[in-house]
C-alpha cells in the first residue's frame, strides 16, 4: 500500500489533478457563482453579479459534517450562538455537547424574525451580564427544518443589515 503514494504522486506532479490547497480553481469558482445565486441577497443572476461580499467555500462530505465544521471554528464552551428557535435537532445534537450558549431567536411562518433578532441582541447585556454579546447567527433560510419556513428578501436583507452593525458571522444552512 504504501507503494503506491509516490506513485499517485508522480502522476500527478504537475497537473492540476491534486491540489495542496484550498481545492480545484475551476470547482470553487463554479461554486461560488452558484452559492451567489442561491444564497446572496436577491435571487438570479443580476443578484449574483452584483454581490460582492468575499466568501469562501468549504466542500463537504455531507452537511452535519459541514455544521461540526463550522461550529467548531466559532463556538467553544460558553460561546454565545444565536439560533432560531426551534432549530434543526441536528444541530443542536452538536451544539449542546460543545457546549455553546444556545440564544434562542423566534420564527414565525416567514423564518427568522428580524425584529426579534434586533431586541434580543438589544437587551443581550441587560439579560446576560458579563457573557460577551453573540458574533454568530445560526439560520435555515430557505426551508427551515423543522418549520418549514422561507426568508424572503426583504427579511434576508433586515437580517443582513443588523448582523452588519453587530459585526458578527452569520452561518447559513440551507437544503439546496
Amino acid at each position: 500500500m504504501h507503494s503506491l503514494v509516490p506513485r499517485i504522486w508522480r502522476v500527478c506532479a504537475g497537473s492540476s489533478f491534486l491540489s495542496a490547497t484550498n481545492g480545484l480553481p475551476a470547482l470553487l469558482g463554479h461554486l461560488e457563482t452558484l452559492r451567489k445565486a442561491y444564497h446572496g441577497p436577491g435571487a438570479g443572476a443580476e443578484a449574483a453579479a452584483a454581490y460582492t461580499v468575499p466568501r469562501a467555500s468549504l466542500v463537504s462530505t455531507g452537511s452535519q459534517d459541514a455544521l461540526s465544521k463550522a461550529f467548531e471554528m466559532v463556538c467553544g464552551p460558553g460561546t454565545p450562538l444565536l439560533v432560531e428557535a426551534p432549530t434543526y435537532s441536528g444541530s443542536l445534537a452538536f451544539l449542546r455537547p460543545l457546549g455553546a450558549a444556545l440564544v434562542p431567536v423566534a420564527t414565525d411562518d416567514g423564518g427568522l424574525v428580524p425584529a426579534s433578532l434586533a431586541a434580543v441582541l438589544g437587551s443581550f447585556e441587560r439579560d446576560r451580564p458579563g457573557t460577551p454579546k453573540p458574533r454568530c447567527l445560526y439560520t435555515i433560510p430557505n426551508g427551515s427544518n423543522p418549520t418549514g419556513g422561507s426568508l424572503s428578501e426583504a427579511r434576508r436583507r433586515e437580517i443582513y443589515a443588523i448582523g452588519a452593525r453587530c459585526a458578527w458571522h452569520l452561518r447559513q444552512r440551507s437544503r439546496q
